[in-house]
């Protein structure tokens, strides 16, 4: 038998169905709103064109990579809906935790604007 991480791994349908179920799971247990489906974030996968929303770079399904795919909520005092969710990268959702989009990428600004390229490489 397989192991979860090796039926996710590669399979978007699977992935997105577990990310539906996770997601649903916290929303109640933070009791906020939800009204996802299975298919609205598969849409909003192909909408998105399989790119984080915030980086523009390709989201992954494999553990252990930085651009997992990710629910994250737009404004964070609204819940798991689907005018205020988008896919981002697992590292931005970490970094974001309870931050609105907009303020999120200020304070990466802030603190990119403290170094030039070549500190950064």
């Amino acid at each position: 038998m397989k192991s979860k991480k090796e039926r996710y791994d590669g399979n978007l349908d699977h992935f997105i169905r577990d990310l539906y179920y996770r997601t649903s799971r916290r929303a109640k247990k933070r009791h906020l709103e939800f009204d996802l489906t299975i298919e609205s974030l598969y849409k909003l996968y192909k909408n998105q064109q399989g790119k984080c929303d915030i980086t523009d770079r390709k989201l992954a399904l494999e553990r252990g990579n930085l651009f997992r795919i990710a629910v994250t909520r737009k404004d964070p005092n609204k819940g798991y809906l689907i005018n205020n969710v988008v896919l981002v990268g697992s590292f931005v959702a970490k970094m974001k935790q309870d931050y609105s989009d907009h303020l999120f990428i200020q304070l990466c600004q802030i603190v990119s604007s403290q170094y030039t390229n070549e500190e950064i490489e």
